[in-house]
């Protein structure tokens, strides 16, 4: 990612000592420096996968006759949005117009600002937020949730705990340069795949194309779907 190598040229170049002398003040300043805002920038990436997703199912099931099965536990995050923003009631219920309108994005939205963290407890409160199954996330080849934890972990001992006050034991001796690229790369890489998972779930297949002695023929992808327009009749009254 362009802005995670930017400060670390920025910040990191400074740093020459390496293990195992002790780093300088300076030093020490510069590290912690880039592993909180890299923390922040990641963090901010993970959010906007899930408004993207969010976003890109809105739009998806509101121009397509068929919807892919990975989308029905997205009307199932309805119910917990009414919590905040009251669905009509029965009589009067439209769920494609609920789901489009500007009150619940701006509850989606304003739910994601209050998240605060790159754990995996973060990322699994913004996937249940716009209606993603855990295990897709979880059981996901690439997408390593011990990474974004571990960075997590890592931020948090550097933004609440003082250079001088010798009590911050989980950054004890580890706050070399090589283990910070360590951690920021490792997440990296994770968030990376997370947006691919994600994506995906919200990517209407392309048609396959298929050769022919008449020419080319397309036919629609084999993808297990759904009526969209009937989804809705699946989620709870």
């Amino acid at each position: 990612m362009t802005q995670l190598r930017e400060m670390e040229t920025t910040l990191l170049a400074g740093v020459s000592t390496v293990p195992p002398d002790p780093l300088r003040s300076e030093e020490r300043t510069l590290t912690r420096a880039y592993l909180v805002l890299a923390h922040a920038v990641l963090e901010e990436e993970v959010e906007q996968i899930f408004l993207n997703h969010f976003d890109s199912v809105r739009q998806l099931l509101a121009t397509v006759d068929y919807a892919p099965l990975e989308l029905l536990p997205f009307f199932a995050a309805v119910h917990e949005w009414n919590t905040a923003v009251q669905l009509p009631t029965y009589a009067k219920r439209n769920y494609m117009g609920y789901i489009t309108s500007p009150k619940v994005s701006e509850y989606v939205s304003s739910e994601v600002r209050e998240n605060h963290g790159l754990k995996a407890d973060n990322v699994m409160g913004l996937a249940k937020l716009v209606g993603i199954e855990w295990t897709v996330i979880d059981d996901a080849p690439g997408v390593e949730l011990t990474a974004l934890t571990t960075l997590g972990v890592k931020r948090g001992a550097a933004g609440h705990t003082s250079l001088f006050s010798g009590r911050n034991q989980a950054l004890a001796g580890q706050e070399y340069p090589v283990n910070v690229r360590e951690w920021v790369e490792n997440a990296a890489k994770t968030v990376i795949e997370l947006e691919r998972v994600v994506k995906s779930l919200s990517t209407e297949p392309a048609e396959a194309v298929v050769a022919s002695k008449v020419g080319v023929m397309r036919q629609p992808s084999r993808r297990p779907k759904i009526r969209a327009s009937r989804i809705a009749g699946f989620a709870k009254s």
